[in-house]
């Protein structure tokens, strides 16, 4: 048996934030995806994987924007991602820092994810992957974690690079 994907519920104040920026009614979207208002207080508290991706699901659908996720991470940046992120950043190089992201997103962030780094033939693959099958959300959350990568790889390679 599979245990269910664990995620921090550190999202949960910047997704609340767009929500009522963008004109959207935020009791609505935690009430959509089921989720308690107190969330927000508790960044650090533990939460279901799959809560986390149809809170992104439905605060997408409530503003009408498909690339919130994308936006969320991106204004963010990995140093919006706790003591993950700071062990992250607190690598020498680029290299290191994605060691590092691999090795302890299970422990430090969200369970039921995969995230690799590899070079073949040349060229550089980085691949993030959900491991814990979910119907809503999914697509989302992988949206997020682009984003994340993306400012991950800017910090150390500069802006011009992507």
């Amino acid at each position: 048996m599979t245990l269910p994907g664990l995620t921090k519920a550190r999202s949960m104040g910047p997704v609340a934030d767009a929500v009522e920026q963008a004109g959207g009614n935020v009791a609505r979207v935690f009430c959509k995806a089921d989720l308690s208002l107190k969330l927000i207080e508790q960044p650090e508290r533990l939460i279901p994987l799959r809560d986390q991706l149809a809170l992104l699901e439905c605060a997408a659908r409530e503003v009408g924007d498909p690339a919130l996720p994308a936006r969320l991470s991106l204004q963010a940046g990995v140093a919006g991602l706790g003591a993950y992120g700071d062990y992250i950043l607190a690598a020498a190089h680029l290299e290191a820092a994605l060691g590092r992201a691999s090795l302890t997103m299970g422990s430090l962030l969200q369970s039921s994810t995969s995230m690799q780094f590899f070079v073949r033939d040349g060229m550089a693959h980085r691949c993030y992957v959900g491991t814990e099958s979910c119907d809503v959300g999914r697509q989302k959350n992988e949206i997020l974690a682009l984003g994340y990568m993306l400012d991950l790889t800017r910090r150390f390679l500069g802006r011009r690079w992507v």
